[in-house]
């Protein structure tokens, strides 16, 4: 995962974030002004919607990105909460994991909120698919270099059409 992860996200691909980062640098500036009381709320609405931005290429505004972006913050926080030690009794005995979903309150709570989780994350991946296919133009993100063939980064750096066009045109590996 790690190596997959380091092509897009590495030390010379970090230019390509800089303006994405002061936009969304200003917009939660503006937001900070406006209501400072909910900085937590205005520091996850920001960090979400620059992942959003560059994992999925959503622009992180409207109802509906609003919405996507409650999900997944919601989405992490159930995460850590999972990870802190002793949230849950099988963290303190380990045979539980033996007990059958009808009586392990836990497996049921996992098992509704990964079916949910993944739902939205694989509705955010279907749009980067619908949207290639149909050949509306993106910019370069995540989950387009990693569903589709792409060519080299200095092929795109080159032609600005090279996403919408060379990328639409291939088929999934």
């Amino acid at each position: 995962m790690r190596r997959v992860i380091h092509d897009r996200f590495n030390i010379r691909a970090c230019p390509d974030f800089y303006s994405l980062q002061e936009r969304e640098a200003a917009s939660l500036v503006t937001r900070l002004i406006r209501d400072p009381s909910r900085y937590n709320d205005h520091l996850g609405r920001c960090t979400t919607a620059t992942m959003l931005r560059t994992v999925y290429g959503r622009q992180g505004k409207g109802a509906s990105d609003e919405k996507i972006t409650r999900g997944i913050r919601e989405f992490i926080h159930r995460v850590v909460s999972a990870a802190l030690p002793g949230s849950y009794l099988v963290d303190i005995f380990p045979w539980l994991m033996c007990a059958p979903a009808f009586l392990a309150r836990w497996k049921q709570y996992g098992q509704r909120w990964f079916l949910h989780d993944s739902q939205m994350f694989e509705s955010l991946l279907t749009s980067v698919r619908e949207k290639m296919v149909s050949n509306i133009h993106m910019k370069p993100n995540y989950a387009l270099t990693r569903m589709f063939y792409r060519p080299s980064m200095a092929q795109c750096r080159a032609s600005p059409k090279c996403w919408s066009t060379k990328v639409a045109s291939t088929t999934l590996l």
